[in-house]
């Protein structure tokens, strides 16, 4: 199995695992439903966001198998000869898992971009109705903030870069002491 092989297989095995975090995150959106329906601001926007995460997972695991192959060229490692190279080296592997890991944290990351902006449209609508939000809140909202956009810029890092990050392993499991094959 070439190494682009290996990423397209790897790339349609991870949307057959969203597809079913989409069906088991879709499960969950009548209990959000009614939750949304008891908060004054957020019975109107309750639908589309009880809707976001199954939906987002639902859209990332299409376009994962649609364009596995296109994606896959731009994972794997380039091969002069497709013929000459029939197996993946430790390295392709190690860029190919460290690509997926990136589309896995990216999958887990965007159902939290709709719980943050439920929670900020919340926050707006107290803040217009005059309602003072305590301190503390404010302070975990904004951790909760900040680690969302983390996961977002690590998961993009990651699937943009899985070679640039193979690199720096190999680096701190040698200490340094061994160039990058």
């Amino acid at each position: 199995m070439t190494p682009l092989n290996f990423a397209i297989v790897g790339l349609r095995l991870l949307a057959i695992y969203l597809f079913f975090q989409a069906g088991v995150t879709l499960a969950y959106a009548p209990f959000f439903l009614e939750i949304s329906n008891q908060i004054p601001g957020l019975s109107q926007i309750g639908p589309p966001l009880a809707l976001f995460p199954s939906g987002s997972l639902l859209l990332l695991a299409t376009l994962l198998f649609i364009f596995a192959p296109s994606l896959a060229r731009h994972l794997a490692p380039p091969v002069a000869d497709e013929s000459k190279k029939t197996a993946c080296s430790f390295e392709d592997l190690q860029s190919i898992v460290f690509a997926a890991v990136g589309i896995l944290i990216l999958s887990n990351a965007l159902p939290s971009v709709g719980r943050a902006l439920q929670n900020l449209y919340a926050w707006y609508s107290d803040q217009q109705q005059g309602i003072v939000t305590p301190p503390n809140q404010v302070r975990d909202s904004l951790i909760y903030y900040v680690g969302v956009l983390a996961q977002i810029t690590i998961g993009l890092l990651l699937l943009i870069n899985p070679s640039g990050f193979r690199k720096i392993w190999h680096w701190l499991r040698t200490a340094g002491t061994r160039p990058v094959e």
